[in-house]
């Protein structure tokens, strides 16, 4: 038995994501979190996955040769959400590190027994205080003066199942907040923005936008699933988290007594547009002011720390990288 071999299923993990470097080689368990088609190319066949720990994640692309069914054999080996024993070597591609394997160099890629490791080395988490977090969230609460929304925020948070599971779900797969606490996180980031922009437009109707903050992604509880990787419920890929989340609170709406129907067009039209555009997966765009105030403050929260996020992963030594079609300076 070989060293790796050994330590497929000891539950002992040595190697992490953020420990790689451009020349490194791979020899350590992670997990799968995405896996792309088999496909043909020059010299054979050929297939990209992710590999992620709670450290990050990594691009991974398997180099086959030209034999279909025993590429075939390695691709069908493994699958989303399983742990596998990787080994390969770092190098970079658009400025972006990512792992190769070849099959010519003997790289392989092995399933492991899941009850034999720590999970917890294979989803990140929120850096940052769940209990206080949740704490601001409630402080919040107790500021809204409306009794109807008032009742509807608390037909939520007074549910520990709901608070369970809100303070645990992530926000994102890959993109912003992909980890758990990520939709706390960013709810709290959206509310203080939206707090913000009610002390500079006193105009708007604070406790609506507050409350349509506070609300506005909790379709993403049902929308991820995790175990070892993130990734999205078939109800997530049939219907998206917008949608789910009108439901889960016209559900909540329609169960309060006298309720305002004119709120419950408002609330809903705050979650049906909250993404904006029509191709960013809105039903709608904004037609009220605290529409507009929550769609920008939800963007702003998501795309700078998406930003922050992507420069704390990469090389201390680089100026730029390479993301979506733009580079992005990381000084």
């Amino acid at each position: 038995m070989n060293e790796n071999e050994g330590r497929l299923d000891s539950g002992e993990k040595r190697q992490f994501v953020s420990d790689l470097k451009l020349g490194s080689d791979v020899n350590d368990v992670f997990a799968v979190k995405f896996k792309g088609p088999l496909r043909e190319y020059v010299k054979g066949w050929c297939f990209d996955f992710t590999i992620a720990d709670n450290t990050g994640e990594i691009k991974v692309k398997y180099w086959g040769g030209r034999h279909k069914e025993s590429v075939g054999e390695v691709y069908r080996s493994f699958e989303v959400d399983d742990l596998v024993f990787v080994t390969g070597k770092v190098s970079s591609f658009r400025e972006q590190l990512e792992v190769h394997m070849n099959e010519e160099l003997n790289h392989t890629i092995t399933r492991c027994d899941r009850t034999s490791h720590n999970l917890g080395n294979f989803l990140p988490k929120t850096e940052k205080d769940v209990d206080k977090l949740l704490s601001y969230i409630h402080h919040v609460m107790e500021s809204i003066e409306d009794k109807h929304l008032y009742r509807l925020l608390h037909s939520f948070f007074d549910d520990p199942t709901f608070v369970d599971a809100f303070k645990e779900s992530p926000a994102a797969i890959t993109h912003h907040h992909n980890f758990l606490g990520g939709l706390l996180e960013h709810t709290v980031g959206v509310v203080r923005l939206c707090e913000s922009i009610c002390d500079f437009y006193t105009e708007l109707d604070r406790d609506m936008l507050i409350t349509g903050a506070i609300l506005h992604d909790v379709g993403k509880i049902p929308k991820y699933k995790y175990t070892v990787s993130i990734s999205m419920s078939d109800e997530g890929k049939f219907v998206g988290h917008i949608v789910m989340g009108d439901r889960m609170i016209s559900e909540k709406m329609d169960e309060l007594e006298d309720f305002p129907a004119e709120y419950k067009l408002k609330i809903s039209h705050m979650i049906l547009s909250h993404h904006g555009k029509y191709e960013f997966g809105s039903p709608k765009i904004p037609v009220t002011s605290e529409a507009c105030a929550l769609h920008y403050a939800d963007n702003m929260d998501s795309q700078v720390k998406e930003f922050i996020q992507i420069i704390k992963k990469q090389d201390k030594d680089a100026d730029w990288v390479f993301f979506q079609g733009r580079e992005i300076y990381l000084k």
